[in-house]
């Protein structure tokens, strides 16, 4: 009896740790990739706040023409003045709409964003801090409204895969809602 109870004990440490490790692995996976990702081939693509070598690669990789970065401006911020350096010796357009991961986003600045979507040069890259949250919303609505794809493709796109765990931190269930809300009440194209 006492065998099988170190035999447990051991095996549930074990299981306690790949619990703990794995997303932490995970994780820095994510990061250190830069979180890119395709959203449409040519067309769109997503990933965190990038420095300016990674954005270079992803251009010269991509062709991509312009960002957006969900951040919002913030000049008095490095990472805000060498992205903007950046997109400009890039020769890429800038565009810079500013939510929160943490509270909902009203119809009126998904409108706008996808405006943004819609106008822009592509391919366009969308970026946030980490690329998981406030972009798989805004890549969920590019596929919705824009490419005209079904609710549930277009929900894919909030997911563990790119880092959206708002199981685990409450206040980024937000952007889960905002998607399902903004679905519930308009048609899936928006076809001009």
């Amino acid at each position: 009896m006492t065998f099988s109870k170190t035999l447990l004990r051991k095996w549930l440490a074990s299981l306690l740790v790949c619990a703990g490790v794995t997303p932490l692995a995970y994780g820095f996976v994510v990061w250190e990739q830069g979180n890119f990702h395709v959203i449409s081939e040519g067309k769109a693509y997503r990933s965190r706040q990038l420095g300016r070598d990674e954005l270079t690669r992803y251009v010269d990789e991509y062709g991509i023409k312009s960002v957006l970065n969900l951040r919002g401006r913030n000049p008095g911020a490095m990472w805000y003045r060498e992205e903007i350096l950046g997109a400009e010796s890039l020769g890429l357009r800038q565009y810079d709409y500013g939510i929160s991961a943490n509270r909902d986003v009203p119809d009126r600045d998904v409108e706008g964003i996808l405006a943004i979507l819609r106008e822009a040069p592509k391919p366009i890259l969308i970026h946030c801090k980490s690329g998981a949250d406030r972009t798989s919303l805004v890549a969920a609505l590019y596929l919705y409204r824009i490419e005209c794809r079904s609710r549930d493709e277009a929900e894919r796109q909030l997911s563990v895969r790119y880092g959206h765990f708002p199981f685990f931190w409450n206040s980024t269930i937000a952007m889960d809602r905002a998607f399902q809300r903004y679905a519930q009440t308009q048609a899936i194209c928006a076809l001009p």
